[in-house]
């Protein structure tokens, strides 16, 4: 029996992984093409130490799930940095008991819009890394309760 639960983690950790290591595989090039080039030059930090991150070093670690998280907080700080509140009337036609009301609409920038179409690959290599991670963490705890027995 331990022997069939320990091959069935594996089995279900390597498919974890495989599918982190997919996301990681693409996400240079996705941070060079759709992420940098709308990212203002001071809030470059966390995105270059992601890209240098991912071009230095192999597999699923606790380094990039950091920085990978610092990207994450930047690019949202950036969509938000590029968002303008703005009032904009109801249409007459829509109103019920009143002359006027205004509603309040969020515009992005060009730049905000393509970071915020940008950032859901960012957030998915994080979870898939944080999963991962979390996962491989919950095996070799198990594995070492299981060998105490």
């Amino acid at each position: 029996m331990k022997g069939a639960a320990c091959r069935s983690l594996t089995a279900e950790l390597f498919d974890i992984v495989r599918m982190a290591v997919g996301y990681r595989r693409t996400m240079p090039d996705h941070l060079l093409t759709q992420i940098v080039p709308h990212m203002p030059s001071g809030d470059m930090i966390a995105i270059d130490d992601l890209i240098s991150c991912l071009l230095d070093t192999d597999g699923l670690h606790d380094d990039l799930a950091d920085h990978l998280e610092g990207a994450i907080a930047t690019i949202r700080s950036c969509i938000a940095a590029g968002t303008e509140r703005r009032d904009v009337p109801i249409p007459p036609e829509r109103l019920i008991g009143c002359d006027a009301a205004h509603d309040i609409v969020d515009v992005l920038s060009p730049d905000a819009e393509a970071l915020r179409a940008a950032l859901p690959a960012v957030e998915a290599l994080s979870r898939a890394t944080r999963h991962a991670l979390d996962f491989a963490e919950g095996v070799r705890v198990s594995r070492q309760m299981l060998s105490a027995e």
